[in-house]
């Protein structure tokens, strides 16, 4: 059957399509039978040539990132395991989420902070051991706080609040203001790095209208 049907399948795709029509046989099996025939050639796969490099000499010189999709519960849905790890020891940390998104990044880089200090540089993944034990990681600078580095800013424009206070500090009318969404989902809307107190307004303002002139 094979010899007239599936001449030049592999053995695992060959098993495959004979187990289709009831002939159920285990493709290891069919690769050394296929192999005593001269039916069938054990093949290498040559590897793509890759220059080696040493690894890094200190832990937190060089920090991966990287990030796989998988059904790691085995639900029928697929998260992404989000992962870095330190180039020179191997040491790692890893964020689960639905989905592999900047602000998930961002969670995560924020956790090897907290933990180890700021790295020196940040790319994708390997693993190996340190040649030297010193540590170049960096401290988180005084003052610094780590919830206004990992913030975006954007102004919103299809949404509107209304500022309420501080009543005696209140922006000009014209004034500039920056909207800043939190990874926490909480919003901030500040005034020249000041935060100010607002509320969201069920639909857009409508303008005041004109005063009509008197009747002559």
């Amino acid at each position: 059957m094979y010899r007239e049907r599936l001449e030049g399948f592999g053995p695992t795709l060959a098993s495959e399509k004979l187990a289709a029509c009831g002939h159920e046989i285990d493709h290891e099996t069919l690769r050394r039978w296929l192999m005593a025939e001269g039916l069938w050639t054990r093949r290498r796969r040559r590897s793509k040539h890759r220059r080696w490099r040493a690894r890094k000499k200190h832990f937190g010189e060089l920090v991966q990132f990287d990030a796989s999709s998988h059904d790691w519960f085995a639900r029928g849905k697929r998260d992404s395991l989000m992962g870095m790890i330190d180039d020179a020891t191997g040491r790692r940390r890893t964020w689960m989420s639905e989905e592999e998104t900047t602000a998930d990044a961002m969670r995560l880089l924020w956790l090897w902070i907290e933990r180890y200090g700021i790295p020196r540089a940040l790319y994708v993944a390997l693993r190996s051991n340190p040649a030297e034990v010193k540590d170049l990681h960096r401290c988180l600078p005084k003052g610094l706080d780590l919830a206004d580095v990992f913030d975006w800013t954007v102004r919103y424009q299809n949404r509107w609040y209304q500022i309420t206070g501080p009543k005696r500090r209140l922006p000009p009318a014209k004034g500039k203001v920056t909207v800043r969404r939190r990874l926490d989902g909480s919003l901030q809307i500040l005034y020249r790095d000041r935060e100010v107190d607002f509320e969201l307004l069920a639909e857009r303002p409508k303008p005041a209208a004109k005063a009509q002139p008197a009747p002559k």
